[in-house]
């Protein structure tokens, strides 16, 4: 009888220590926001993206930015050539120096034939003729520099210019493509952003209009 009573007693003991040890410990418990941060992934994207376009078929002959340099609205962006151009061009001189010279020598001889007539030395006959060899060489002129004229626009529409201000995002063809009329060389962010993030479903349905995004650089 004397060990088991000796068990109790110590046990006794033991249980009153710690509900002593229990009883001088007091804890308070109050509520109050925990900061709870979920790391997704972010990026700052263009509202506008805009293409800017070639207006002729050829070869990119040179272009004049780099992706993330800064544009303004009509600015030279990228060359195009178009080698039959050039090279009608270049017919179109050679006809037009020729006929330079024609109505210049028509101009001369209607001079120097009306002169004669004027004395009575030649038929009226042959002024007329002369002023008519002087008509046609002269619109032949004309229609040979309104035709120059026309080449020259197509080859100056060969200029791509930046459609609007922004910056480039990226470059879709190399020096030495061909291209067709309407293609795009490059597109162009305007200068309007919006962070766009990427948010697991179950954590979307937590965020509410006013909730706080720390935004921190990758």
């Amino acid at each position: 009888m004397g060990k088991p009573m000796r068990r109790l007693i110590v046990l006794g003991i033991f249980a009153i220590a710690a509900s002593g040890a229990a009883r001088a410990d007091v804890f308070t418990v109050a509520s109050r926001p925990v900061a709870d941060e979920k790391a997704v992934f972010a990026t700052v994207e263009s509202i506008s993206v805009v293409p800017a376009r070639s207006r002729i078929g050829g070869t990119v002959v040179q272009l004049n930015v780099r992706e993330g340099d800064p544009v303004t609205r009509g600015q030279v962006i990228a060359s195009i050539g178009d080698e039959k151009l050039v090279l009608q061009m270049k017919s179109l001189d050679a006809q037009i120096d020729a006929l330079h010279a024609q109505s210049d020598q028509a101009q001369i001889d209607f001079d120097r034939i009306q002169g004669l007539v004027d004395r009575g030395i030649m038929p009226r006959v042959k002024l007329d003729e002369a002023r008519t060899a002087l008509n046609v060489a002269e619109n032949g002129l004309r229609a040979r520099t309104a035709e120059r004229a026309v080449v020259q626009q197509q080859l100056n529409e060969g200029q791509v210019l930046a459609p609007a201000d922004g910056r480039v995002l990226k470059k879709l063809v190399a020096v030495g493509s061909v291209m067709l009329q309407g293609d795009a060389l490059v597109t162009i962010a305007q200068q309007n952003f919006k962070l766009r993030l990427r948010v697991p479903e179950h954590h979307a349905r937590f965020l509410k209009a006013g909730d706080k995004v720390r935004v921190d650089g990758a």
